[in-house]
């Protein structure tokens, strides 16, 4: 009874355009011309999601014959319906635009190799590079005067040795 439903009952045009979509649409990336050719796999790629949303729609759509009788009646969307599907469509375009907005879409690679450090004529140019490479400096704790015991430098012996 299912399948006699959804190819011949009410929603027979959905079930129709699900088949002709996702069994008839593929069936043509059997050409090589056509397979091969960016315009027209972009052209079926459309047709196959419109198929798969179909698809979902005549599942959904099929329990329309049921034995309650609140299923008895074609589905006719009310302004909730509407809001609800518009409203989806607000949200998830709002939230791309703040990704966009706030997460950067070139990769940092691509960007450094055209930052005017990256030139190897600039001034700065191996100056990251002998940056990273130089030694740390070694820094000694200091001592306490009381133990300081260098002798203190001999003024004298450098005047003599001069006359």
């Amino acid at each position: 009874f299912a399948f006699v439903n959804r190819a011949f009952g009410p929603y027979a045009w959905a079930y129709w355009i699900m088949v002709s979509c996702n069994v008839i649409t593929p069936q043509f990336f059997w050409v090589k011309k056509i397979r091969t050719s960016l315009m027209w796999t972009f052209v079926l790629s459309i047709f196959v999601n419109i198929g798969m949303w179909f698809e979902r729609f005549v599942i959904v759509m099929s329990l329309h014959r049921d034995f309650l009788p609140s299923s008895w009646d074609y589905y006719t969307p009310t302004i909730v319906d509407v809001g609800c599907f518009i409203g989806s469509f607000g949200l998830f375009f709002t939230l791309y635009c703040l990704f966009v907005r706030f997460v950067p879409q070139v990769a940092m690679a691509e960007v450094k190799s055209v930052m005017k450090v990256a030139d190897p004529h600039h001034p700065m140019w191996d100056q990251p590079a002998a940056v990273a490479e130089a030694p740390a400096p070694v820094v000694e704790a200091p001592t306490p005067a009381s133990e300081a015991t260098e002798p203190a430098p001999d003024v004298s012996s450098s005047e003599e040795g001069g006359e």
